[in-house]
C-alpha cells in the first residue's frame, strides 16, 4: 500500500505523542518524509522514513548504479507515486525506489532540483543548458516524461530551488547575481518575475504553504542559517526558527499545519526535524546514526 500523509497533530510543549496517531489518522498507515543522506555511503543516496523514526527505508543505494548515486534534489509525486530526482540527470522511481527511469541525462544539460507540479502533470527544475539558450543556471518546466522543456527564467542571475504554489500558478525560486540573492515569483501564465526579498543574505529553498498564500525559506540574515516566512507578495516576514545551529531546507505538509526541515541543532550533524508552521514544538525524525550532509531535499508523499 502506498504511503498516506494525514493531518498530524502536535501534542505536549516539545514532542509528537505518537502513542495518539489512530486518533486523527484512523487506519491509514503512519506518514513518511522523503530525504536524501550519505549515511550509507560516500554519495548522496534517497531515502524514505516515517515520523517516529522507526521504519527507515533505502530507495537508491540498493540500486548499484552509478546513474542512481549522488542524489541531489528531489520531490515526491502529488499521488505518491513516483519520486523524481537529479543524479547526473533527471530520474524517476516508483515510491517504494523500484522501476528506474531517466528522464534527462547530461547531453542535454546540468538539471538539478527537480519539483512536481500540483497535478502532477508537469516538473520544475533548474539547469545549465546551452541548447536551451541557458548559459547560467535557469528555472526550466518539461511534462513529467521529459519532454516539451521550456526555459521560464529570462534574467542574469543564478537561478535555483524551483517551488511550485498549490494553485499551479506560480513558482518560487531562489536567485543570485554579485552580491546581492533574494527569492523570486514566476507567474506561469504571463511569464512575469517579480522579487519578493533583496539582500546581500543568503535567501534560498523556498516552500508553499498549501493555501498558496505564504512562503518558507531558508536566509542567513541573522548570521547563522535560519527559517523564515514571508507572504507571496513579500510582506509579512517572519522568523520561525532560532537557535544557534543551522536550520534548512523547509517543506511544508499536504495539509499546512507542519514544516519539515534538517538541522544541526543538536550537535548530531544534520538531522530531520518537524515543527509547527509557526515554528513552535520541534521534533527529530531520525536518529545521531545518520550523517553530516545537509543535504536534506525532502518531500511528503501522499496518496
Amino acid at each position: 500500500m502506498n504511503p498516506k500523509i494525514f493531518i498530524l497533530a502536535f501534542l505536549g510543549l516539545s514532542f509528537i505523542a505518537l502513542s495518539n496517531l489512530n486518533a486523527f489518522a484512523s487506519n491509514m498507515p503512519a506518514p513518511e518524509i522523503v530525504f536524501t543522506s550519505n549515511w550509507v555511503s560516500d554519495s548522496n543516496d534517497l531515502y524514505r522514513i516515517n515520523l517516529a523514526g522507526t521504519d527507515f527505508h533505502s530507495l537508491t543505494n540498493v540500486m548499484g548504479s552509478l546513474q542512481a548515486r549522488n542524489v541531489d534534489g528531489a520531490d515526491c509525486s502529488p499521488d505518491g507515486t513516483h519520486i523524481i530526482f537529479a543524479a547526473s540527470g533527471l530520474h524517476q522511481i516508483d515510491y517504494d525506489g523500484e522501476n528506474l527511469v531517466s528522464l534527462m541525462d547530461t547531453a542535454l544539460g546540468l538539471f538539478d532540483s527537480p519539483a512536481y507540479s500540483p497535478d502532477g502533470s508537469k516538473i520544475a527544475f533548474t539547469g545549465i543548458a546551452k541548447a536551451f539558450g541557458a548559459n547560467n543556471n535557469e528555472i526550466f518546466t518539461a511534462n513529467t516524461d521529459g519532454t516539451n522543456i521550456t526555459k521560464l527564467t529570462q534574467n542574469n542571475s543564478w537561478d535555483s530551488y524551483p517551488a511550485w504554489s498549490a494553485d499551479g500558478q506560480r513558482i518560487a525560486f531562489s536567485y543570485s547575481e554579485n552580491d546581492t540573492s533574494g527569492l523570486g515569483i514566476i507567474d506561469i501564465n504571463l511569464g512575469n518575475e517579480t522579487l519578493i526579498t533583496q539582500s546581500s543574505a543568503y535567501d534560498r529553498a523556498p516552500s508553499w504553504s498549501p493555501t498558496s498564500e505564504t512562503i518558507a525559506f531558508v536566509s542567513d540574515r541573522d548570521g547563522t542559517s535560519n527559517i523564515y516566512t514571508i507572504q507571496s507578495d513579500g510582506t509579512n516576514l517572519v522568523q520561525i526558527t532560532e537557535d544557534m545551529g543551522n536550520n534548512l531546507y523547509p517543506k511544508w505538509s499536504p495539509d499546512g499545519s507542519i514544516i519539515s526541515f534538517s538541522s544541526d541543532r543538536e550537535g548530531l550533524g544534520f538531522q530531520v526535524y518537524v515543527m509547527n508552521a509557526d515554528g513552535t514544538n520541534p521534533y527529530r525524525v531520525t536518529t545521531s546514526h545518520f550523517d553530516n550532509s545537509d543535504n536534506f531535499n525532502k518531500c511528503w508523499l501522499v496518496n
